[in-house]
């Protein structure tokens, strides 16, 4: 066997086995747990031992994970508080390691991990006007991904979106942007997310110095209060409305089958369908202006 095989060999084996390392490290990272087969892999000292080496990759790629998760979910990481925030997401990106190239993903299924392993009112053992609130953090976590989703979504800021430019004698065909999503909830979010972005402007500007007179307080949690809030971007800034029930019902209908029984929505709503068509006449025009809505010329 010549030199140069040999030293071909060396290097073929040295590749396969910094290789094997680096999947054995990146398994670790991601399971977050100890391995008694550390020390094959990694050199410790009396000082500085294999586990909390390990432990130090382990530690620090979960902490940016999680300052990733307080950036998308800044209002139910005020309301939860650090510690509960915390608990809840390490145990969903335990759960639910990350696999994407994108920390934009990240958060996809943070509000389905909370309502998976919210307890019953039973289970939690609280009175009933307090167990209502077991679902809050959910629909909370819910209406703040569909603000993550609607920035990051195709628009249509880049075409000429008008009004209606007539007026609708016959059932419009609708659509939704990919930038809106109709998020139903049992508190008054709309107000909570209003008072946390001022709460939160007021930590920062308290950060870079500002007197602490008036310092704002954290937000009392949110009412008791049904809404159907439309989450959509206009002019590249996402926004949140408050919508009416036939409103919803309509968003509702064509969200989840693409198309609307306007029949059915008088009847659910109660109204004559010719009413329903008028209040078309006066909600249309502004909905598609803002992107909110749109209308497929056919």
């Amino acid at each position: 066997m010549t030199k140069n095989h040999k030293a071909k060999e060396a290097l073929q084996s040295a590749q396969a086995t910094l290789q094997q390392q680096q999947q054995w490290l990146f398994r670790q990272i991601l399971q977050g747990r100890p391995d008694v087969n550390s020390s094959q892999w990694i050199n410790g000292s009396q000082t500085f031992p294999v586990e909390e080496r390990l432990s130090v990759y382990q530690t620090g790629y979960r902490l940016r994970l999680l300052e990733c998760m307080q950036v998308e979910f800044p209002a139910l990481h005020v309301y939860l508080g650090d510690d509960v925030f915390r608990m809840f997401a390490l145990g969903y990106l335990q759960q639910m390691p990350s696999r994407h190239y994108s920390l934009y993903e990240l958060g996809a299924h943070f509000a389905a991990f909370l309502r998976d392993t919210r307890p019953t009112p039973e289970q939690a053992n609280m009175p009933e006007q307090m167990a209502l609130y077991l679902a809050l953090p959910e629909q909370l976590a819910q209406l703040e991904r569909a603000q993550a989703t609607s920035i990051r979504a195709q628009g249509q800021e880049d075409l000429a979106v008008g009004g209606l430019g007539f007026q609708i004698m016959t059932w419009p065909n609708l659509s939704l942007p990919e930038t809106s999503q109709l998020v139903e909830v049992d508190f008054d979010l709309l107000t909570y997310l209003q008072q946390v972005e001022s709460y939160l402007a007021q930590q920062d500007n308290s950060d870079d110095g500002a007197s602490p007179e008036g310092k704002r307080s954290k937000p009392d949690k949110p009412a008791l209060k049904s809404q159907a809030l439309l989450v959509f971007r206009e002019h590249y800034r996402v926004n949140i409305v408050r919508l009416e029930s036939w409103q919803a019902s309509i968003i509702k209908a064509f969200q989840t089958t693409g198309e609307v029984n306007w029949a059915a929505i008088a009847s659910l709503c109660g109204i004559p369908e010719h009413e329903l068509l008028m209040r078309l006449n006066l909600w249309l025009p502004e909905a598609i202006r803002r992107n909110q809505v749109s209308v497929n010329r056919v």
